[in-house]
């Protein structure tokens, strides 16, 4: 494919070749731009979990609930005592009504990856095991990416279900 450049005005100008009306063009229905940010999130998302866990003993010195609730509030714009009066479902509905698409789903698992922390960290109520395990499953329906990761936090969170029975 060759692109035709006509200078305008001091600038360049980049045409694209005229398509035919039987070829369309398709945009998929999140843009590069989306994508980017979502990945970048993630990115900032992780990069300050591992630093935290593995950080320098000051940053050590911070208490575990601080972290959470700068987490929470940096990453999901809520309190943890906002979720944590919220049901799964609700949770859910909370998602799909603030985000959309791929930054909905990359939303939902921060939540989760902060729900496991918080059940290593403390002691574990079936309450969180079981909106953590909605949660999870949700983002097992909608994702078309499959995580080995959260397979087994999936099969972990039913063998700690089973047990507490």
């Amino acid at each position: 494919m060759i692109f035709h450049v006509q200078p305008l005005k001091g600038r360049t100008a980049f045409n694209l070749p005229e398509m035919s009306p039987g070829r369309r063009l398709r945009l998929s229905t999140i843009t590069m731009y989306q994508q980017d940010y979502i990945l970048k999130l993630l990115d900032l998302f992780f990069k300050s979990l591992d630093q935290w866990i593995h950080g320098t003993i000051e940053e050590k010195e911070r208490t575990f609930l601080d972290f959470n609730e700068e987490m929470y509030r940096t990453f999901l714009k809520e309190t943890p005592s906002f979720f944590r009066e919220k049901d799964a479902g609700s949770i859910i509905s909370y998602f799909e009504a603030t985000y959309q698409g791929e930054e909905r789903l990359a939303r939902i698992e921060i939540f989760s990856e902060l729900l496991c922390i918080e059940a290593e960290n403390r002691p574990v109520f079936r309450e969180q095991l079981s909106k953590l395990h909605a949660l999870l499953v949700y983002i097992d329906a909608d994702s078309r990416t499959f995580s080995f990761d959260r397979q087994k936090k999936l099969q972990r969170i039913q063998e700690l279900l089973k047990e507490k029975r």
